[in-house]
């Protein structure tokens, strides 16, 4: 069975099943979201309403991403899904524990643009020292997949400080790319975790 007809087997039994067990509310109804990578089975889906995360990097989605992740936390936790795209940080993010936000990633290709779903981080701008781009919680773990966290305005020629991208009990951290960080991961700092 070729990987294509899978997933939509895999999504179609995922969402018929829940549905029919949990035809209310986030958290209660999966969506299957089906990209280049396969299935992933969502709780909510950040740029879907009532939220409405701004994928094209002309106004702050941290507001909207930031609701998101708490409306998954309050229905129990699960997979926030973040399309490709790229969304404006101008706050940092704190994540829920037991929520994992999960993006399409795209490995960075030599002389092509960024692509895939791509954090514009543009919050602190100049405070190392204030809180990272992505708080994890201070009880529990959060999860990341699939992101490229990238400052905009960062020059090589004139480099301005910013927080760490990530920070906190991250228990997992996958296929996240940095590009142009100040402060990337302090991992002495880190409990436990796995960074694949």
């Amino acid at each position: 069975m070729n990987a294509k007809i899978r997933n939509l087997a895999l999504g179609f039994l995922f969402f018929t099943t829940s549905t029919a067990l949990h035809p209310q509310g986030i958290g209660k109804t999966f969506k299957p979201v089906f990209t280049e990578d396969g299935l992933i089975v969502a709780a909510a889906v950040a740029t879907d309403a009532p939220w409405n995360a701004d994928p094209t990097g002309k106004s702050d989605a941290s507001v909207a991403i930031q609701q998101a992740l708490e409306a998954v936390r309050k229905a129990g936790g699960g997979t926030l899904f973040l399309p490709a795209g790229r969304y404006r940080i101008e706050k940092s993010i704190q994540m829920p524990a037991t929520v994992t936000l999960c993006g399409e990633w795209r490995p960075p290709m030599p002389g092509q643009p960024l692509s895939g779903t791509i954090l514009l981080a543009l919050a602190e701008k100049g405070n190392e020292n204030g809180p990272a781009l992505l708080s994890a919680p201070k009880l529990g773990h959060a999860y990341l997949w699939g992101l490229t966290i990238y400052n905009p305005e960062q020059r090589p020629d004139a480099p301005v400080p910013y927080p760490y991208a990530i920070e906190g009990r991250v228990a997992y951290v996958r296929n996240i790319t940095l590009v142009n960080s100040w402060q990337g991961v302090p991992m002495s700092r880190l409990p436990s975790g796995a960074i694949a």
